[in-house]
């Protein structure tokens, strides 16, 4: 914004959270930019999602690569629908669009399908996913260990993966290794990623975990039991 106001003297607005306080000072900034008052919205992901304004003819689209790099099975469905999404604010109206993206990872196979049919990278995330066992084509869960004590977090997240993994011998168990985040608020986090064929399987897993997490538990050490995980952070 700063960069942009200064080429462009009076021209930019900021659309995101922090400069958003309610739903008037939402309205008068989207006024502004429909009306022409301000040529330029600079904003978050925000911007990505149901706004139609006809005028516009320029998207540029930066940071991209954080959320296709993200350590999660959906960070490419995530980052498809983002470009898809802020894709489609250029060119609604009478004038064609331009769109510019920012990466460092020009070659990411992503790129080859936010100009074909949607149906295209439908069937490469299926084919991406089935190859790697995640959902659909299994059913997922999440455990994650925290505790003050690191070496003891170690011991006890390994001592109920493997009680786990013995008693479960069709269940596959990732890990236990360290969160993304590894440590929060003094506390270190171990995480375990577990794939199952069915519902049935992945129940009878999560039901075994707390009376062996009981066993083994150390002092104020948790654990926290995550099905159908959204957020691997």
């Amino acid at each position: 914004e700063e960069f942009i106001e200064q080429m462009f003297p009076n021209k930019c607005v900021r659309l995101d959270g922090d400069n958003i306080s309610s739903f008037k000072q939402l309205s008068t900034i989207l006024s502004d930019f429909h009306n022409g008052k301000k040529q330029i919205l600079v904003g978050t992901q925000l911007i990505a999602k149901g706004l139609h304004f006809p005028n516009v003819t320029f998207v540029g689209i930066m940071g991209i690569d954080n959320v296709l790099a993200m350590p999660e099975f959906r960070s490419l469905e995530r980052g498809y629908q983002l470009l898809m999404q802020v894709s489609g604010r250029a060119g609604r109206g009478a004038q064609e669009g331009v769109v510019h993206i920012q990466t460092q990872m020009p070659e990411h196979p992503i790129f080859q399908y936010i100009s074909t049919d949607p149906e295209d990278f439908y069937q490469f995330e299926l084919a991406r996913r089935e190859s790697f066992s995640y959902p659909p084509y299994s059913k997922l869960a999440r455990l994650v260990f925290s505790h003050s004590k690191e070496g003891e977090l170690k011991a006890v997240s390994a001592e109920v993966t493997n009680a786990l993994a013995k008693s479960f011998k069709n269940v596959r168990f990732m890990g236990p290794a360290p969160a993304v985040i590894f440590k929060i608020k003094n506390r270190y986090r171990i995480s375990v990623l577990i794939k199952a064929d069915t519902h049935k399987e992945m129940g009878a897993v999560l039901k075994a975990c707390l009376p062996l997490f009981d066993r083994y538990k150390k002092g104020t050490m948790q654990m926290r039991v995550d099905r159908d995980p959204y957020f691997f952070m």
